[in-house]
């Protein structure tokens, strides 16, 4: 949990029987802040939304991207608190974007499925299993618009970290997100035949200095990964680090909507940020793309696992974030945050190449989310 989200917290704490009962507007027309649709925007709709990111509810996400964004993230639920708490108004354009909208289905019990996790203890090399219940994923539907960003350096952003062997070379990227915990792909973890690897963790600064070195205290991969499927679907992990990160900073974790990873019109973009080994392996890199809508339908609908995108990308970028930059208001007050819809697998270099380069990402869903937000499994 990021500062922020513990100062609202405690604010939110007091609110509990503050509701905001909204006017209205007509027959089938739901107020976009009133993301479980009782008629009140109350501190209902933004505990049901914040549960939702942390992992604990499975639901028909697509109803709470109330920033109409195409990403459903913390910023709509900071969105929903300062509407409660402030008394900030939903514009009429947003509300009207709503109008045809049915009040958000809850849990989704039927389509609960379950994924089995390897967890090792680096110290001792002992390997467990554990399963964690997952939610499966909504769907929704020419030539996609291509453009890019050179890559350029992303010296600031120390939530960004380098994963490396144990002699100190580059394997591949990785992102804070929450105190003790970094993101990353399987593949900078294991390997097929040479089985796990002895990695570090190392913190870089702002003039490619190592602010730290970390020796991560377990990591945790899908079973499926290491068990003849290592396919983009199973390629994502989670490091568990003893030390707090929190001094690094950390992203947000979003959900990208259908209708944001199959967009051809070049509107919606991501960046990728990491330590492409073409460059500097001491220095960050970030590159910003248009999505590639055309790659990311499988069999007429969304993909429910990849995203495709155009931000040019390198070896020693994988595990890094895909992500958007977010901003949102409360009581007035700007802020900002970084919000990671994607963890990077593979190269703008290496497809199709001369014909379509393009990146890969393991989209963000559900089951990622509970994964790394609501996993009790970690140490």
């Amino acid at each position: 949990m990021t500062e922020f989200k513990k100062i609202i917290a405690s604010i939110a704490a007091a609110l509990v029987s503050l509701t905001v009962t909204i006017p209205v507007l007509a027959a089938a027309t739901l107020h976009p802040y009133d993301v479980n649709g009782d008629g009140n925007v109350s501190m209902a709709d933004y505990t049901v939304l914040t549960m939702l990111l942390d992992g604990y509810k499975p639901l028909s996400y697509d109803k709470y991207d109330v920033t109409n964004n195409g990403v459903v993230s913390f910023a709509d639920a900071a969105t929903i608190f300062d509407y409660y708490r402030y008394g900030s108004s939903a514009s009429s354009a947003s509300v009207a974007n709503f109008n045809d909208l049915t009040p958000p289905v809850a849990d989704i019990a039927s389509i609960y499925n379950s994924v089995t996790y390897l967890k090792r203890n680096c110290s001792t090399g002992a390997v467990t299993e554990y399963t964690l219940n997952t939610n499966g994923d909504d769907v929704a539907s020419t030539a996609s618009v291509e453009w890019s960003t050179p890559m350029v350096t992303d010296p600031n952003e120390t939530a960004v970290v380098k994963i490396t062997d144990s002699q100190g070379y580059l394997i591949g990227t990785g992102t804070i997100i929450g105190n003790h915990i970094i993101a990353t792909a399987a593949h900078n973890l294991y390997d097929a035949l040479e089985g796990y690897y002895d990695i570090a963790i190392q913190v870089i600064g702002e003039q490619s200095q190592v602010l730290n070195t970390i020796t991560p205290s377990y990591i945790h991969l899908p079973k499926m990964y290491t068990i003849g499927d290592g396919s983009n679907i199973y390629d994502y992990a989670l490091i568990y680090v003893d030390e707090n990160l929190s001094q690094y900073g950390m992203f947000e974790i979003g959900l990208a909507l259908d209708s944001f990873v199959t967009d051809t019109t070049g509107e919606y973009s991501v960046k990728v940020s990491g330590f492409p080994g073409n460059m500097s392996e001491d220095a960050r890199y970030v590159s910003e793309g248009s999505i590639h809508g055309t790659n990311n339908i499988l069999n007429g609908s969304a993909n429910p696992n990849i995203m495709c995108h155009y931000a040019i990308t390198y070896n020693g970028d994988s595990g890094g974030p895909v992500y958007i930059d977010e901003t949102y208001e409360i009581n007035g007050v700007n802020y900002s945050c970084k919000t990671m819809v994607g963890i990077h697998l593979d190269g703008y270099y290496k497809y199709d190449w001369a014909i379509d380069k393009y990146a890969v990402a393991r989209r963000i869903t559900a089951d990622q989310l509970r994964f790394y937000c609501a996993n009790t499994n970690l140490n």
